[in-house]
């Protein structure tokens, strides 16, 4: 807690950063005169006019002598049309160095998200007849059961495939929770010996709970741990070492809120998924609430309606969300009626530009967002037809037939007011020595390149609350995102989003790590590797124009912004300072500097007595209803 000094606050002159001498609040007031002078300033260097005038006439010389072809400067063909709020301050100003704007409109993004050994136990039921029969067998056994019992050829690596047949495992609390999906990779594996349990083979970036209600552990890391399951003490693992640079591996995704399951030696494992499609929902509901369409290909099961409109925060709202499915499951070989192709939704894609295309400006939808979930389970006519007539070949077009779609729907999407948003699963990238360990599986590299923003989440947790000294439940999740690719601002920036289960993203979480990142809020105690902290941590400011100091806390940061009238002042300060700290250092590198440690140790280190007035604003019981993580 922070220490209750008093001290006259010194001049205000002394808090202003800006060699202009203007306040931060005065510098926001005239942003937008700035920006249109900036604009304005573009248009007069000088140029030779000889030189100027031959460009022109070899432009009007390409337009008349090519058909449907203009050509203009950056200045003429104008900014991004328009922005997608992402909901969050701080997803959107590591995309675009604004609050206020996200995702780049009329334009495609991507956005893509992070298994056991096949000699592990499982026990699962499936419901036949209405009567439940048991298995008890190693997952591979298992994976092969249901490819026999649901008459498909093969799984494909990195691709979740579907499970048709009702089959269950057990949660984390011994309740029976349906399996949706099964996926088999290859990864690096591990060997784990136990104190009292056969030794398993795993991922080496596996996820499993070691004890309840704490976050869960990579396999690698878990030599000397001992491990908790359902009800009490089940094993200390001994021993980790490496097993195989490349081994299949097996994994599941289950309907559950937790996301987790047990195997039955009754350890609980973190099933293989990222919380990707909410994100999806919500910037889908977002564009309805702002007077736009929206449409999702259902590549893969969608969500209920009920889940949606507690994301979207409007029944209205979920309702007008558009689902592109096939209308008919048919048993003959007319493939196109069998699934969504890479072919159909090309064709679909066509036909809605096309619409657009033919409307004046004034009839126009006024945005259109085309989400895909996702884009690893598209399928071919190719692997349709092969699948159905039971040929075991493997799909050679699928990858050439995506590179052919999106080369040509980047180019018309402007013309349409659409953005595509696509999902993918992002997985490791096996013998690679330099560069990126993991790549986005997306059917090839089509929409990869396609894309003007890519954005991965690296690392998720649960947002846990604890009512009535009860056991903490989880009421959302947390999501730590990078900027992979960005044709908007600099790449590889990230930021915390906090998606909770009964309101959606809210705006304000994650913003407090990204300032403290950044050096403009000072933090307590570090953070850890993931750029997160503890929610006992304090956060202190010092406003640069009056010197008001104020502490914040993490669990009730998002509630008092929300409250406090000059919210929006502040957060055109904390923009400001970002985007000039941010210049600064893209003007060059000090070497001592990125080697510099100079960061708080402890509580102590960073709020003792420095002679100024503080303001804690947070230094209150959480109230009951106010959730924590």
């Amino acid at each position: 807690m922070a220490k209750k000094t008093t001290k006259k606050v010194k001049t205000e002159e002394s808090f202003i950063s800006n060699t202009d001498g203007l306040s931060y609040v005065e510098r926001a007031k005239g942003k937008a005169e700035q920006r249109k002078k900036e604009k304005q300033d573009l248009c007069k260097f000088k140029v030779d006019k000889d030189i100027d005038k031959a460009v022109c006439d070899l432009d009007a010389f390409i337009a008349k002598s090519s058909s449907n072809i203009k050509v203009d400067t950056l200045s003429e063909r104008g900014d991004i049309p328009y922005f997608i709020d992402t909901k969050s301050y701080a997803l959107n100003w590591i995309i675009t160095n604004s609050f206020h704007k996200g995702f780049p409109g009329t334009r495609a993004i991507m956005i893509s998200g992070q298994c056991l050994g096949g000699d592990t136990k499982v026990n699962v039921r499936m419901l036949t007849d209405n009567v439940y029969n048991h298995f008890n067998g190693y997952i591979k056994d298992l994976f092969n059961m249901i490819k026999k019992l649901e008459s498909f050829n093969e799984y494909i690596i990195d691709e979740f495939y579907n499970v048709k047949s009702h089959i269950e495992i057990q949660d984390e609390n011994n309740v029976w929770i349906k399996i949706s999906k099964l996926i088999v990779k290859e990864k690096p594996t591990v060997k784990l010996t136990f104190d009292n349990l056969n030794p398993i083979i795993v991922a080496e970036e596996h996820l499993i709970i070691v004890r309840k209600n704490l976050d869960p552990m990579y396999a690698k890391d878990l030599k000397n741990i001992t491990i908790y399951g359902a009800n009490d003490r089940i094993s200390t693992v001994l021993n980790v070492e490496k097993y195989n640079d490349k081994e299949l591996v097996y994994d599941m995704q289950v309907v559950s809120d937790t996301h987790l399951y047990q195997t039955a030696d009754g350890i609980i494992h973190h099933n293989s998924g990222k919380g990707k499609s909410l994100i999806l929902d919500s910037i889908l509901g977002q564009n309805i609430a702002d007077g736009g369409a929206s449409y999702k290909f259902d590549i893969e099961d969608a969500g209920t309606q009920d889940f949606t409109e507690k994301i979207v925060g409007s029944k209205e709202i979920a309702e007008r969300i558009r689902i592109i499915s096939p209308s008919t499951l048919k048993k003959d070989t007319k493939i196109k009626d069998q699934a969504i192709t890479i072919e159909k939704m090309n064709s679909i894609l066509n036909h809605m530009i096309d619409y657009q295309a033919s409307k004046v400006e004034k009839t126009k939808i006024k945005s259109i967002i085309v989400g895909i979930d996702s884009l690893t389970q598209l399928t071919s006519a190719k692997e349709m037809e092969s699948n159905i007539g039971e040929k075991d070949k493997k799909d050679m077009t699928s990858a050439q037939k995506m590179r052919e779609t999106f080369r040509v729907i980047t180019q018309k999407q402007k013309f349409a007011n659409m953005t595509l948003i696509g999902l993918a699963q992002l997985t490791a990238d096996i013998g690679k020595m330099f560069g990126p360990k993991e790549t986005e599986n997306a059917k090839g590299t089509g929409f990869k390149y396609a894309s003007s923003l890519s954005l991965q989440a690296t690392k998720d947790k649960e947002i846990l609350k604890t009512v009535n000294k009860g056991a903490p439940i989880p009421i959302g999740v947390k999501m730590r995102f990078k900027t992979t690719k960005n044709r908007i601002e600099f790449k590889g920036r990230d930021a915390w989003l906090h998606f909770y289960f009964n309101k959606g993203i809210d705006r304000w979480d994650g913003l407090l790590q990204l300032l403290a990142q950044y050096g403009i809020i000072k933090a307590s105690a570090k953070a850890d590797v993931y750029g997160d902290y503890k929610p006992t941590s304090t956060f202190k400011w010092i406003h640069p124009d009056t010197g008001e100091v104020i502490n914040f806390k993490l669990p009730t940061f998002s509630k008092y912004m929300t409250e406090r009238e000059d919210n929006q002042e502040i957060l055109e300060i904390w923009e400001w300072q970002l985007n000039d700290i941010y210049a600064d250092m893209m003007e060059g590198v000090n070497e001592s500097e990125m080697f510099a440690d100079d960061g708080p140790e402890d509580e102590e280190e960073l709020f003792e007595s420095d002679g100024e007035e503080e303001v804690d604003v947070y230094d209150e019981e959480l109230e009951d209803d106010e959730p924590t993580d």
